[in-house]
């Protein structure tokens, strides 16, 4: 079974509220969501491919990679500005593939389903974390194909004309357990390029150690993470920095938890093992006022720390 997980190529004049001016201000960031759902089905034993299409692809080039790979599964991520590219994305493919089983995911569908899925020729949706969800989906398309899809947790999918939604599955307690994401499918970190004045050095390496967010921000999507904070090891946590320096030549690093600093002792273990480990590279992470203090923010800046948004 091949599988081919899609970051759809983002086109201004498809995106909600569009925008001439959008596209010179693009944040373009490597699809860590669908590197970490990739690297769980690589760890399962499928073979996958990342199209991630921001960092130039053309929509013709990506109806030329579909056509070439003709995989059996394709995953569609997206977020709701770009959520007309989703849908015709998913369109696109049904032309080409007929047969193919189209699976959205990502913070749009998460957040308005039922939206989602009548607005483009989805067979399925996994909401919220997708690792253990897509990877049991593409197991059971491969021995059931699209029967019985109820006995899925954690997806909303169509059935009889209508859709129809499984029990959510828990959210992942332990996020150690998971493989680093698949950055070896994903373009190099020096296609990419994040907003200007965000940075001090590129190839910038992106990195989330958390998930979950417990405050209640209305500009805030919580949907696909949820509210109860959950935490990766600093020794986990740096493991993956020395990969990222390492294997993929970053010389910066960000953080994009939606708030690093939420537990301080662990704030301060990752510190502690930025110097123990002798490791001289900038590094940023978001966070909010309310969630740090004088003491912590000193030591974050003896470690590399050299900007908080």
């Amino acid at each position: 079974m091949k599988i081919v997980l899609v970051d759809p190529p983002f086109e201004e004049e498809l995106s909600v509220g569009g925008s001439k001016s959008i596209q010179r201000v693009l944040n373009v960031i490597p699809a860590l969501g669908l590197a970490y759902i990739a690297a769980s089905v690589e760890k399962a034993g499928y073979e996958v491919k990342i199209f991630d299409c921001n960092v130039g692809t053309s929509h013709s080039e990506f109806m030329e990679a579909l056509k070439r790979e003709r995989p059996d599964v394709v995953g569609i991520t997206g977020t709701t500005p770009s959520s007309m590219s989703m849908y015709q994305a998913a369109r696109t493919v049904r032309d080409l593939l007929p047969d193919a089983f189209i699976v959205a995911g990502g913070a749009h569908l998460t957040a308005l389903p039922s939206e989602a899925m009548a607005s483009a020729p989805f067979d399925a949706g996994v909401l919220g974390e997708g690792e253990a969800t897509f990877v049991e989906l593409i197991r059971h398309i491969e021995e059931h194909g699209r029967r019985n899809l109820g006995d899925i947790q954690g997806i909303v999918f169509k059935e009889g004309g209508k859709i129809a939604f499984t029990d959510r599955r828990p959210f992942i307690k332990d996020l150690d357990t998971l493989p680093f994401p698949a950055r070896h499918l994903l373009p190099p970190l020096s296609a990419y390029r994040p907003t200007p004045a965000s940075y001090r050095r590129l190839p910038l390496g992106a990195m989330i150690t958390s998930r979950g967010c417990p405050f209640q921000c209305t500009f805030c999507d919580r949907a696909v993470f949820g509210t109860t904070y959950r935490v990766r090891s600093a020794g986990n946590v740096m493991d993956e920095v020395e990969e990222l320096i390492k294997k993929h030549g970053a010389r910066e690093i960000r953080f994009f938890d939606d708030t690093l600093t939420m537990n301080k002792k662990r704030v301060f273990e990752i510190c502690d093992e930025f110097e123990r480990r002798k490791i001289d590279i900038p590094w940023t992470c978001l966070t909010r006022v309310s969630s740090v203090t004088l003491e912590m923010l000193k030591r974050m800046k003896k470690a590399g720390c050299w900007q908080v948004l």
